[in-house]
C-alpha cells in the first residue's frame, strides 16, 4: 500500500482535506460529465472494509483524494464526506465509472452512500475484452506487478 500511495497521490491533486475545500469539489463534481471513484479500504472484504480515501476523477489525467481514515495526517470526517459527496455521487444524470464496482458500491452503501448510476465497470471489461489472463498477469495489473519487481 505504501508504494503505491507514493506513486498515486502525486497524480492526485490537491488532496482535499479541507471542508470548505470539499464543497468547491462537490460543485465541480455536480457539472461533470461523468464521475470515476474508487475507495481505499482496510480489507478485500467489502462487508468488513473501513473507509481510508476516497479518489474521484471527471477528466483524465486528473483526480482527487479525499483521506478519511489515515492513520497520521489530516482525515476529514466520513460522515461529512458522504454527505457533501451524496448529491454528485446519486445524480442519475452523471453517468458514474469504477474498477471493481461491486466491491465499491457495497462499501459505500455501508456507509449510507448509494452511489447511482455505475454504468461501466473497467474491471468487467477486462475480462470481456480477455478472460484469460490471471491476477499476476502484468497486463492486468501494471502497479502490482511493478511493485513486485
Amino acid at each position: 500500500m505504501f508504494l503505491l500511495n507514493r506513486l498515486l497521490l502525486p497524480l492526485m491533486s490537491p488532496l482535499w482535506t479541507r471542508p470548505k475545500n470539499l464543497n468547491d469539489l462537490a460543485a465541480q463534481l455536480s457539472s461533470a460529465q461523468v464521475i470515476a471513484f474508487d475507495t481505499e479500504t482496510t480489507s478485500t472484504e467489502e462487508v468488513q472494509a473501513d473507509i481510508v480515501g476516497i479518489s474521484l476523477a471527471v477528466k483524465e489525467g486528473h483526480g482527487f483524494y479525499i483521506p478519511v481514515g489515515h492513520l497520521t495526517g489530516r482525515n476529514l470526517p466520513l460522515e461529512q464526506v458522504i454527505s457533501i459527496l451524496h448529491g454528485p455521487l446519486t445524480n442519475p444524470h452523471i453517468p458514474k465509472v469504477a474498477h471493481n464496482a461491486k466491491y465499491d458500491y457495497i462499501v459505500l452503501v455501508r456507509h449510507g452512500l448509494a452511489v447511482t448510476p455505475i454504468t461501466f465497470d473497467t474491471m468487467i471489461a477486462e475480462f470481456l475484452v480477455d478472460p484469460s489472463p490471471t491476477i499476476s498477469d502484468s497486463r492486468i495489473w501494471p502497479l502490482r506487478a511493478w511493485a513486485m519487481r
